[in-house]
């Protein structure tokens, strides 16, 4: 078992790969104090080339020592090593320099890389020594972004928040970025072309990283402003459900009918489907959220059977980054197919607000609506009450029912009630 070096924990954290070569060797993240180690008793590839001749120190010869990308030399005097038939040590050491871990080499440089001939190795100059250029201090940010991801693991944010921060901070060392200084990323936020809101989202994580940190600085003055979120057409939702694929079609319909998040939708199981009652019960939510039973239509319950059930997973482990760029793809071809751009600005959140939208204009109850969604605070379900003034308010269907069987269809296939004519007539009604 393997066990951090730094406080012998057993609580370890598999943190990549790092490839040497064609061998791959393990990384760890201790999750007792944070320290980052590679796979213990990593063998080494020694290279040894010895010329007395062209070497004016006596019983000093240098040894090249090749660990993947690395070659470090190092005095003979100081290392035990095997030389053909015969092993060479110094003091009381009988193990080859083979044997040898890499933690057992004294003091060696890992950023120098030295280039010999096996026949013919001579001492190298400092010109003729090839330098590994690294950035320390990124090698260092890259770790500490590994362990504020840790961190934050362990103060109970959700994976959806976790993979958000990793990505905005990995993207900001990607163009250039200096996470160990505030005004390089001051620099960036002041060049960068994009909307103010987006600065604002990066100010707000790297202002958590910093924290994290133990550093300080002053922000911006980069302000959030609220907008409207773009809301389509039911035609338009339609369409696009009916032209993507079968398990894309089955998730943009459960998500149009329910107004889940598309987290809470893939951590649904076999289990949460109820095909007796036509329900879908909500167990695991988001955002600390109360857990939720939706009544669904036929159709959904028709597609989600269609699903494999290779797995207790409903779609069966779909990862929110491979779904959202399956849907990007189909999205893209479908709005170009049928002509319409205003396919390409629908999200998996789009059929949230728009599920919000048409149930407070059925209902007009807040309560109602901030209840279906999950929300905590009211200010976030409040915004919905204006978007209702986009909807038409005027523009129905209508249908007349005789006796309690039509007046159930009506109702189970969206209509709401009006009122009952003298002729006994029953009205109902549903919008457009």
């Amino acid at each position: 078992m393997v066990s951090c070096p730094q406080c012998n924990s057993s609580s370890i954290y598999k943190d990549g790969l790092r490839y040497v070569g064609e061998d791959k060797i393990q990384r760890y993240l201790c999750r007792t104090c944070g320290f980052r180690f590679s796979q213990p008793n990593v063998k080494l590839n020694i290279a040894t080339q010895v010329s007395k001749e062209s070497n004016p120190r006596k019983n000093v010869h240098e040894v090249g020592i090749t660990s993947g990308y690395r070659t470090v030399k190092e005095p003979l005097n100081s290392l035990s090593f095997k030389f053909g038939e015969d092993v060479c040590s110094h003091g009381k050491s009988n193990l080859s320099i083979i044997e040898k871990d890499l933690s057992a080499l004294p003091n060696y440089n890992r950023y120098v890389q030295v280039c010999a001939s096996d026949k013919k190795a001579k001492n190298l100059n400092t010109t003729e020594l090839k330098t590994v250029v690294r950035d320390a201090s990124q090698q260092d940010i890259k770790g500490k972004i590994v362990e504020y991801m840790w961190h934050m693991q362990k103060q109970g944010r959700v994976d959806g928040t976790i993979h958000a921060y990793r990505q905005k901070l990995t993207q900001l060392m990607r163009e250039g970025v200096k996470l160990s200084d505030p005004e390089s990323v001051k620099e960036y936020l002041a060049t960068k072309k994009q909307a103010e809101n987006s600065k604002f989202y990066t100010m707000y994580v790297y202002d958590g990283f910093l924290k994290f940190l133990g550093l300080s600085w002053q922000k911006p003055n980069y302000q959030m402003t609220r907008t409207f979120p773009f809301l389509p057409t039911e035609d338009e939702l339609n369409s696009l459900i009916a032209c993507t694929g079968k398990t894309i079609s089955a998730l943009l319909l459960l998500l149009k009918e329910t107004g889940m998040r598309l987290g809470e939708a893939l951590r649904l199981q076999q289990t949460d489907i109820d095909l007796e009652r036509n329900a879908i019960i909500l167990n695991v939510p988001e955002k600390h959220s109360e857990p939720r039973i939706f009544r669904v239509s036929t159709t959904l319950i028709g597609k989600l059977a269609q699903l494999p059930k290779n797995s207790n997973w409903l779609f069966e482990n779909y990862l929110r980054q491979s779904v959202a760029q399956n849907f990007r793809l189909q999205r893209k071809r479908i709005a170009a197919k049928l002509g319409n751009p205003r396919l390409e600005k629908i999200h998996f959140h789009t059929l949230r607000h728009w599920k919000a939208t048409t149930e407070y204009a059925k209902t007009r109850d807040i309560l109602h609506v901030m209840t279906l969604l999950g929300h905590r605070n009211i200010k976030n379900t409040l915004i919905y009450t204006q978007l209702v003034k986009m909807e038409k308010q005027d523009d129905y269907y209508s249908a007349t029912a005789k006796t309690a069987t039509e007046a159930k269809d009506l109702v189970e296939s969206g209509f709401e009630y009006v009122c009952t004519t003298p002729e006994e007539l029953m009205l109902f009604r549903k919008r457009k």
